[in-house]
């Protein structure tokens, strides 16, 4: 009889021992699916944030290129100018989307840090402020005024017919641009114009794998990284060799 109970006592004690290693087994594998699986999951939504953002792009210059089309080639201004200024990112998008869409396709989901004012732009037609994400190149589109003389910075001066840009494939229209109401960028009007707005790092945010999503005047988005982004102030990235 004590033989068999001391035998009863070995097999449970064995058991408790043979799943506490089994526990300990499982927690082990958890831990190296969770290694495994959690850079993925940074990776996968690092992917799907630049899917976004290249999709908001293109809905963007898609906008302004159907504005061109229906107005005499006119590429959208940087603003509407006036007393009652209406900023190009709700102006443009106002008269083609609805607005949930607009609020979406204005945020990059990379950069954009809710509540922060200076991602804000207001639509003086709707007394609306929404946030944005993105920035036009001004040396291209200029401001509403098309009678004045270009000058360097061409936001002060004409803007430009889609037709006029000769090289439309390598011309940037829109770009992705972070901490809107620094210099560098209009806080109301979201703008690029040369290099030297964006050296100091206030503008592009290079937040994609250090990559920066950029809109050219042909309607294609490319990924670029800050090397090649071109540093002369006279290359048609900036100018789209239009003559001045």
């Amino acid at each position: 009889m004590n033989n068999q109970l001391q035998t009863a006592r070995r097999t449970r004690r064995s058991r408790a021992a043979f799943t506490l290693i089994e526990l300990l087994t499982v927690i082990a594998i958890m831990g190296i699916l969770a290694a495994i699986m959690i850079p993925t999951v940074g990776a996968v939504r690092k992917t799907a944030q630049g899917a976004t953002c290249t999709s908001n792009l293109r809905q963007i210059t898609a906008a302004a290129l159907l504005y061109a089309s229906e107005n005499k080639d006119w590429l959208p201004p940087r603003d509407t100018g006036g007393s009652a200024v209406t900023y190009w990112p709700v102006w443009l998008l106002e008269g083609t989307m609805k607005t949930p869409a607009i609020n979406g396709v204005l945020l990059c989901p990379a950069i954009y840090v809710e509540g922060n004012q200076s991602q804000m732009t207001k639509s003086t037609q709707t007394g609306v402020a929404r946030p944005f994400s993105y920035a036009v190149n001004v040396r291209i589109v200029g401001n509403y005024d098309a009678s004045k003389p270009g000058n360097y910075n061409g936001y002060n001066g004409r803007r430009w017919k889609l037709s006029e840009i000769k090289t439309p494939s390598r011309t940037s229209l829109y770009a992705e641009c972070h901490n809107v109401g620094s210099s560098g960028v209009d806080k109301g009007g979201g703008y690029i114009r040369d290099y030297r707005n964006k050296v100091s790092g206030e503008c592009f945010p290079y937040p994609h794998r250090e990559a920066n999503m950029i809109a050219f005047a042909d309607g294609h988005v490319r990924a670029l990284k800050k090397e090649q982004i071109p540093d002369d102030d006279t290359d048609v990235f900036w100018t789209g060799d239009v003559t001045r």
